[in-house]
């Protein structure tokens, strides 16, 4: 639930360079003619060549982002409904998200 957080609410994509070093972070991108970073619409440093970016044939992250939300909303809201004894939906609220992802599943119980 921390990545989905942090990929949906605290990284934002047009201004930072996502590193998976040292337990992974976050900061400015590089604005340097050298490596072009800017013109990417995700930054990853790759973690055996900090100059290489394994980020830069992503797209539609912002959808990745949206995403992230809204699975990270729909697990809060089963834990808190499990919390008070209501099971019986978390199932199917997860199989009828997979579905209208196209994640796969059936979508039936």
């Amino acid at each position: 639930m921390d990545v989905m957080h942090f990929v949906s609410n605290s990284f934002d994509f047009e201004r930072h360079t996502l590193s998976v070093m040292n337990g992974g972070c976050a900061y400015p991108r590089r604005q340097t003619n050298e490596h072009q970073f800017n013109e990417h619409p995700v930054v990853i440093e790759d973690p055996l060549r900090r100059v290489n970016n394994v980020g830069r044939s992503c797209f539609r992250f912002k959808d990745l982002q949206r995403t992230c939300g809204d699975a990270l909303l729909s697990l809060s809201k089963s834990i808190v409904r499990s919390e008070y004894g209501e099971t019986d939906g978390l199932m199917k609220t997860i199989r009828s998200t997979l579905v209208l992802e196209g994640l796969g599943g059936s979508g039936k119980d």
